[in-house]
């Protein structure tokens, strides 16, 4: 599953609608919907609040295991998410352009790890 699957799944699975996460990030109905259609990938600067929104890790987010993720759909993952706060940390402090570097790179890595 992809990241973008996780979130669908683990939204539907806690009856949540996606109304309610895009008023919690603050974004709007479109952007939910561009994200879905594969046209954009702006939900991985939001991964900290939607895990935050979900109740759920950055880690379970990020995992490619669905058999995981139906069985622990609240598992946490401390490390992981104080890891990913660090470097959200750095992220923020980048240029815009480093940021778009980063995204980019972080898109690759999360591309070859599903491929594998």
């Amino acid at each position: 599953m992809s990241v973008l699957d996780n979130i669908i799944f683990t939204l539907e699975s806690q009856n949540k609608k996606q109304k309610e996460l895009t008023d919690y990030l603050g974004i709007t109905k479109n952007a939910f919907t561009d994200w879905k259609s594969g046209r954009i990938k702006s939900y991985m600067k939001y991964l900290p609040q939607i895990a935050e929104f979900l109740g759920v890790s950055v880690d379970y987010l990020l995992s490619d295991n669905p058999e995981e993720i139906k069985k622990a759909p609240d598992a946490k993952a401390p490390e992981a998410d104080e890891a990913f706060n660090k470097m959200w940390s750095m992220y923020s402090s980048l240029s815009d352009k480093d940021k778009a570097a980063a995204e980019k790179y972080l898109e690759f890595l999360l591309n070859t790890q599903n491929n594998e």
